[in-house]
């Protein structure tokens, strides 16, 4: 028994309608118009449930610059909501406050 062809691939755009759920590492970091990095991830066996588990270190290891490592950390944080808690572990190394007014006085 012949299996039915498989439907065409969608526009790329079209891939967007569950956001925060891929089918794979690629399409996810297409989604982010990051998938120049895939090859960096399928080069380490990364799949779609160790994304959750990629820390910032672990991003720069694969040889992602700073601004592609945020977006995929941030990114693949609501994966975590489906997790129950927030299992990622934010290191205190260097405050991130952001001072929000810029001239003090008046």
């Amino acid at each position: 028994g012949g299996q039915p062809p498989l439907p065409p691939m969608p526009h790329p755009h079209a891939l967007v309608s569950k956001p925060g759920v891929a089918s794979s590492v690629r399409g996810w970091l297409g989604s982010l118009g990051l998938e120049v990095y895939a090859q960096n991830f399928e080069r380490e066996r990364i799949s779609m449930a160790d994304v959750q588990l990629l820390t910032e270190v672990d991003l720069e290891r694969l040889g992602l610059p700073l601004g592609p490592r945020r977006r995929i950390v941030t990114a693949a944080n609501p994966l975590y909501a489906g997790n129950g808690g927030s299992v990622w572990a934010v290191g205190g190394s260097g405050g991130s406050g952001v001072s929000s007014g810029g001239n003090a006085g008046g």
